[in-house]
C-alpha cells in the first residue's frame, strides 16, 4: 500500500511541475513574441526596407568583419567593400 502510495504522490508531484513549466514555457513564448513585434514591426516586411537595414549594418562593419561573414557563408571573399555586402545581401 504504501508503495501504491509513493507512485501516486511521485505521479501528481510530475504532472504538477509539468503543468508549471508548460505554464511557464508558455508565458516566454509570450513575452519572446512581443519582443519580436517591438523589433520587426509589421510594416517592416516590405523586402526593401529589409535589405537598407542589413546594408546599413554591414556598412558599419569592418571589412574583414564583412569577409568572415561571407567565409561563413562559403561565398566568395575579394571584392570591394560594396561588393562584399551586396553578396552577403543576396
Amino acid at each position: 500500500w504504501l508503495k501504491e502510495k509513493e507512485n501516486s504522490l511521485y505521479l501528481t508531484a510530475r504532472n504538477d511541475a509539468k503543468e508549471w513549466m508548460d505554464s511557464v514555457n508558455a508565458r516566454l513564448e509570450e513575452e519572446d513574441a512581443k519582443n519580436a513585434e517591438k523589433i520587426n514591426p509589421e510594416n517592416a516586411d516590405d523586402k526593401v526596407s529589409d535589405v537598407q537595414l542589413s546594408e546599413t549594418g554591414y556598412k558599419d562593419m569592418k571589412v574583414a568583419e564583412l569577409k568572415e561573414l561571407l567565409k561563413a557563408a562559403d561565398k566568395p571573399v575579394s571584392g570591394t567593400k560594396s561588393e562584399l555586402i551586396a553578396r552577403l545581401n543576396e
